[in-house]
């Protein structure tokens, strides 16, 4: 007898919902459910509802739900019977957890995957993606050796239990449809296990994908995919390869994304926006390039807008030049011969943290790259002397921090020494324009 345990989410949004949701969830634990396939739902196909006392309470949840369905369509009656056998009520979200016995096991087919967002990843394919992140490919070499334990039929000894659970961690992060599908198995392969700590660990990781219905996680899922993402080094090496991009045709690409995901980006709550996408399914390969590209045109529409409002000071300046101001170029030209004489610039590549510094003071002008910048050296103020872009390149991206230099830090280098040399030429740099500033 094969017994397959799962859990009914979506409770307050059915028959239980409103104030009373607490009390009958806890009430429920040795109630009867009665599951059925419900072929007409317009969101999932192999959506199972879940009937307790005569009313729809939720559905089975997204990971297994296929495979319930289907035990339900081999049935003769349609339906399956199963047991509550516990709740979970952390964070104020409420799901039961269901038993049932299955007779064999069988085979099922895998989660289908979203057809419409495999379609547009294969016509957009033009579209940049991001590599996989270390922690990405770490848990492909995870679930093969998982996988390989479980076919030997062994049990959790302490070096594969490192292995089980570093993926019990990790895994909690992914939304993609494979990802879905491999949590689905490994829990119903655990579970199946006869050493009885596999089949511990496949509670645990029922408990795990059970986060995936949480508000509070979804939210830091979506600060993982999204915000953090943005800020990686990686990705605005990849922005700047792609610069000279037309914005109305990414944007377009973008539209036809299905789900309107596109559209709604920015405008629904964080976790609503990661759970949908969650139920859609999409294919991991659709899912990076979607979050890629709108990452991307965010991006470089943020570049944008700093080069206009850069282009904006600088004509409001050389219009105070046409009121007899100082020339606010030969100022800066001053500047850095000054910071020269005093070997403030010792490297070439130090030309980089006055460009850092400028576009992260206000009133100063702003460079959307390197080559704008190496620009304004060699033609605005007609130092042909300064670095080329090439000698530069290398330290583009390597400065973090905020926009304070004594908040800076450095990710090429763990000498104290130099990076407090390289945060003493970008305050050289300013004390010497305020010091202009406060002159005129």
């Amino acid at each position: 007898m094969y017994q397959m345990d799962f859990k009914i989410v979506g409770l307050p949004y059915h028959a239980w919902g409103g104030e009373e949701l607490g009390d009958k969830v806890r009430s429920a634990v040795g109630k009867r459910v009665t599951l059925s396939h419900d072929c007409d739902n317009e969101k999932n196909s192999e959506a199972t509802m879940a009937v307790i006392d005569t009313e729809l309470v939720g559905y089975v949840c997204n990971e297994v739900c296929h495979v319930v369905s289907s035990y339900c369509d081999k049935s003769a009656t349609k339906t399956l019977s199963a047991v509550v056998v516990d709740y979970d009520e952390r964070g104020g979200h409420y799901a039961l957890w269901a038993r049932t016995d299955v007779g064999e096991t069988m085979d099922v087919e895998k989660l289908h995957e979203h057809e419409g967002a495999k379609r547009w990843s294969e016509e957009y394919g033009w579209l940049a993606t991001m590599k996989k992140t270390d922690e990405e490919k770490r848990m492909k070499a995870l679930v093969g050796e998982m996988k390989r334990v479980l076919m030997e039929g062994r049990g959790l000894d302490g070096e594969q239990r490192v292995v089980f659970d570093a993926y019990l961690q990790e895994c909690r992060w992914y939304v993609s449809w494979e990802a879905t599908q491999e949590r689905e198995e490994l829990q119903r392969l655990t579970a199946a296990s006869e050493h009885e700590d596999m089949r511990e660990w496949s509670r645990q990781l029922g408990k795990v994908m059970t986060m995936m219905g949480n508000e509070v996680h979804l939210a830091k899922v979506y600060d993982r995919m999204f915000e953090e993402r943005r800020r990686n080094g990686a990705f605005l090496r990849l922005c700047r390869m792609h610069e000279e991009l037309k914005l109305g045709a990414l944007s377009q690409a973008l539209s036809k994304f299905p789900g309107w995901m596109y559209q709604y980006f920015g405008k629904m709550e964080k976790w609503e926006y990661v759970s949908t996408l969650y139920y859609m399914r999409v294919p991991e390969v659709a899912l990076n390039r979607f979050v890629t590209g709108v990452l991307m045109e965010r991006q470089l529409r943020e570049w944008k807008e700093k080069e206009r409002t850069a282009r904006k000071s600088c004509d409001e300046l050389e219009g105070n030049e046409e009121r007899g101001t100082t020339d606010v170029r030969e100022r800066m030209k001053r500047v850095i011969e000054q910071m020269r004489e005093e070997q403030c610039l010792r490297h070439q590549y130090d030309y980089v943290w006055l460009m850092v510094v400028m576009n992260r003071t206000e009133g100063l002008p702003h460079f959307d790259g390197l080559q704008s910048f190496t620009d304004f050296l060699h033609d605005d103020l007609g130092l042909e002397d300064a670095p080329a872009r090439s000698t530069m390149h290398a330290k583009m991206y390597v400065c973090g921090g905020g926009n304070r230099p004594e908040e800076w830090s450095f990710s090429d280098t763990r000498d104290a020494k130099e990076c407090q040399r390289r945060i003493n030429v970008a305050k050289r740099f300013l004390r010497l324009w305020r010091e202009w500033e406060s002159e005129k």
